[in-house]
């Protein structure tokens, strides 16, 4: 983040310590008294080379800078630009501006090194965006959701951590509505898995076609790896599906102790019922298994 700090005579007491508090914000900072750089007349001297590489122009007053033709030229350069334009608010005529509202950021002294620490945080995370997407398609990977959908399934990490740094959400869904991180367990991407949690994904977040979470996908494969990493994750073992099932009946149903154990230590509720009528303990009784009926506290 590149600023040019524009200031007249009457507050260039203030640079030294502004441009301390820019620089401690992470901003890289090039300030200019406004009288010298409009009054130069040498032959190598251009005033637009002054905001060639800047990100934002800032400008510093003493007196009314609606007056000052520099204000006026640097704003619209930099508007034209798409540049961001702000002026330190230190008088009563400043605050009252009108004419540029649109188009340039009034700040007042109590408050701009908020701003600026906003700001660069801004600008970092749309810089890291921009990066992203430029790395993508030099790899030969289009910004569009289904290639993002794609790499998931496909277990490339690389690439969707660069789709997520380019903006992409962890809880994306496909146009089926099954959510991304679904999407990796169900494809036995343990490890794609494990970084879109680390990345955000919601991990309690349903499926449309049957209202499954990650965990229900995970225990109905018997995907034991993933079953852990989620419930560490914070996943609710409780959550039911449209049949009304829940993690653990699908890990009684395929008779796994390991998982029902599992399970049973993260706090899964062995007597929700499903649409049948039976919870994970009924459906113990039902296969006649001493050792599940055990696990479930039958």
């Amino acid at each position: 983040m590149k600023v040019v700090l524009f200031y007249d005579q009457g507050r260039a007491h203030s640079v030294a310590a502004i441009c301390e508090v820019l620089c401690a914000q992470g901003c890289a900072v090039t300030p200019h008294a406004i009288e010298q750089v409009w009054n130069d007349t040498s032959p190598c001297s251009t005033p637009l080379a002054l905001v060639q590489d800047a990100t934002h122009v800032f400008f510093l007053y003493a007196h009314e800078p609606m007056r000052d033709p520099a204000f006026i030229f640097f704003s619209g350069v930099a508007c034209g630009r798409g540049m961001h334009v702000l002026l330190l608010a230190t008088t009563t005529e400043v605050r009252d501006i009108h004419v540029f509202r649109d188009l340039v950021f009034l700040l007042e002294e109590e408050t701009f090194e908020d701003f600026f620490r906003v700001e660069h945080e801004r600008f970092v995370r749309q810089k890291k965006k921009r990066v992203a997407r430029t790395a993508l398609l030099e790899r030969g990977y289009p910004c569009f959701e289904e290639n993002f959908i794609a790499t998931v399934m496909d277990g490339n990490i690389d690439i969707v951590n660069l789709f997520l740094d380019a903006g992409f959400s962890a809880a994306l869904k496909d146009a089926r509505g099954t959510p991304v991180l679904s999407l990796a367990v169900r494809e036995g991407q343990d490890e794609m898995a494990a970084q879109l949690i680390a990345r955000g994904a919601p991990v309690d977040q349903l499926s449309d076609d049957r209202a499954y979470s990650a965990l229900m996908e995970a225990a109905q494969i018997g995907n034991r790896t993933v079953a852990r990493l989620l419930l560490h994750a914070g996943a609710d073992p409780n959550v039911r599906g449209s049949n009304g099932q829940t993690a653990l009946v699908l890990a009684v149903g395929r008779k796994d102790h390991v998982l029902i154990r599992l399970l049973m230590d993260h706090g899964a509720n062995p007597y929700l019922e499903d649409k049948l009528g039976l919870s994970a303990q009924g459906y113990a009784k039902l296969f006649n298994d001493p050792t599940l009926c055990t696990l479930v506290g039958v």
